[in-house]
């Protein structure tokens, strides 16, 4: 597992991960999740880039659909992450406007720590927000809670190491903004005619270059990749000599 994880930086480092798991021809749902498309390795690499980072990232759409709850580590894990003078769980970030999240659900109600949701200062006070506060979440009021605002707003909470977990229009921000270091990759081996939700949404931008670390192909035909983005190109629109 520590050679899909890959290097890591030091703790206090700001490092940003992204994990996707897509099928060959562009689909990273099946029948409507993405876990339909997993093995137990990919489980496993779920897990341990849980244990690695000190937040979840990911968006509201991807809470309600995959039905979310909170970040549930192994005994021993959550030991290591005490020994590097860390919290034994990392809380799971998530952002929505409209703050239409369910109080009942997993998200609040399996969560041994409390979820961080950012959302308009306009719902400060509403009873939508003092159910989720009771429901146990931490609330923050951002004028604008994008993913890359709330990527910066998480490092300047402190949680250094902070991995994506979806979706699509959360991944297109901040691969656009280029504020992903290291892309985990997992393509399983379904070969689909239809795409039942792209990878990927976002506004048009300009391709970047990643370089391709390392990759393991499971019995199972999975394939797992990891990407690191490669430092700028003279060929680059935004290079600087």
């Amino acid at each position: 597992m520590e050679s899909l994880l890959g290097p890591q930086l030091p703790l206090s480092v700001p490092e940003n991960r992204a994990i996707a798991i897509s099928t060959p021809t562009g689909s990273c749902t099946l029948h409507g999740t993405s876990g339909a498309l997993g093995n137990p390795t990919d489980a496993a690499l779920l897990a341990r880039l849980r244990q690695w980072s000190d937040a979840v990232l990911c968006g509201a759409s991807t809470v309600r659909s995959e039905d979310y709850a909170g970040v549930a580590l192994s005994a021993e894990a959550a030991e290591q992450r005490r020994g590097e003078g860390r919290a034994p769980l990392p809380p799971i970030a998530t952002m929505s406007a409209s703050l239409d999240l369910d109080p009942a659900s997993r998200f609040f109600t399996h969560a041994d720590v409390s979820p961080l949701v950012f959302t308009v200062p306009d719902h400060r006070g509403t009873p939508r927000a003092q159910a989720l506060h009771r429901a146990g979440a931490r609330l923050f009021f951002l004028p604008n809670p994008r993913p890359s605002r709330v990527l910066a707003e998480l490092h300047r909470l402190g949680y250094p190491r902070v991995v994506c977990e979806g979706g699509p229009s959360v991944y297109g921000e901040l691969l656009s903004a280029r504020l992903i270091d290291v892309f985990h990759l997992t393509l399983a081996p379904f070969l689909t005619s239809s795409v039942e939700r792209a990878l990927v949404n976002g506004d048009p931008a300009e391709p970047q270059r990643w370089l391709l670390e390392h990759t393991f192909a499971h019995p199972d035909s999975t394939m797992f990749l990891r990407y690191r983005r490669a430092a700028p190109h003279p060929s680059d629109p935004g290079w600087v000599r």
